[in-house]
């Protein structure tokens, strides 16, 4: 999934969100929520690290905050099918979208994550 995909998805502000991403080398975006609060959030995999971009005010506030972490901090459970569950080291994101369209998002989150970030730990 590309930024100009995430229309109808997420409510945080995607074209000014993509263009703080304009020099980074984007594998694929992904609109998960935070476990902890139901922040909406994108998970943006790059070649390098992942990037966690939540809202502060609320999905149409305009702000958001970047987090950054290693590929070797991430971990991956579930499956395309159900939903998958994200975890950057105590954080926890689930990302479960319908359809067809969904799936392949789901997918191509998992083909960008590198073999580091494989399964949580049981």
């Amino acid at each position: 999934m590309r930024f100009r995909q995430l229309a109808g998805w997420t409510g945080l502000p995607i074209d000014t969100i993509r263009s703080a991403f304009h020099g980074e080398d984007v594998r694929t975006v992904l609109p998960v929520h935070a476990e902890q609060n139901g922040a909406e959030t994108v998970l943006v995999a790059t070649s390098a690290a992942l990037a966690i971009v939540t809202g502060e005010d609320g999905p149409r506030g305009g702000r958001w905050l970047t987090r950054w972490a290693p590929w070797d901090v991430v971990r991956i459970s579930g499956s395309v099918e159900a939903g998958l569950t994200v975890y950057v080291g105590r954080f926890t994101f689930v990302a479960s979208l319908p359809g067809e369209p969904g799936q392949r998002a789901l997918r191509d989150f998992l083909r960008a994550a590198p073999p580091s970030a494989g399964p949580a730990p049981g």
